[in-house]
């Protein structure tokens, strides 16, 4: 009985969080760290586990992880002005491992040539455990696209804002 309650629960937060994308017709773009575009992270394609935030000072590009009665053991990150060419976080360029396991955590990224209005392609990815592990994947709520390959994942755009 408690798996069915389970599944119908989850079943249900996925309905709501559906239906609340068809009511986003814009993406609101932000740039500070108060007020980010913030994209859903994803354990197992079906549960909610936290949150990924991205914003831009003028100078550095933000993206921070953050779960929720998950911990992560790795993440991965792409960030770039083309889609990533395969979903295979092992070969993004930022990466980083945790001993003893984190519920947080933020890369800082030179802006260097991205200047206002540029279009940056982000795929989140973490391995996160909470008891059991599980490959996670950030969802944007408005411009979200499957990664390439066999692999399920997803990767959003950012536009850079000025500061």
């Amino acid at each position: 009985m408690r798996k069915i309650l389970r599944k119908c629960l989850n079943l249900g937060l996925v309905a709501l969080f559906l239906a609340s994308l068809m009511s986003v017709a814009t993406p609101v773009l932000a740039q500070t760290e108060g007020d980010p575009y913030i994209a859903t992270l994803w354990a197992g394609k079906h549960t909610l586990i936290g949150t990924v935030s991205v914003w831009n000072n003028g100078t550095h590009l933000f993206v921070k992880y953050k779960t929720e009665g998950w911990v992560m053991t790795e993440t991965h990150l792409y960030v770039g002005t083309t889609p990533p060419a395969k979903g295979s976080p092992g070969r993004f360029p930022y990466k980083r491992d945790y001993d003893p396991p984190v519920t947080e955590d933020t890369y800082v990224i030179p802006l260097g040539a991205w200047v206002p209005d540029t279009v940056i392609y982000i795929a989140a990815h973490a391995v996160a455990r909470d008891g059991k592990e599980e490959t996670a994947w950030a969802f944007g709520p408005c411009h979200s696209c499957d990664l390439p390959g066999r692999k399920w994942g997803w990767y959003f755009y950012y536009i850079v804002q000025d500061s």
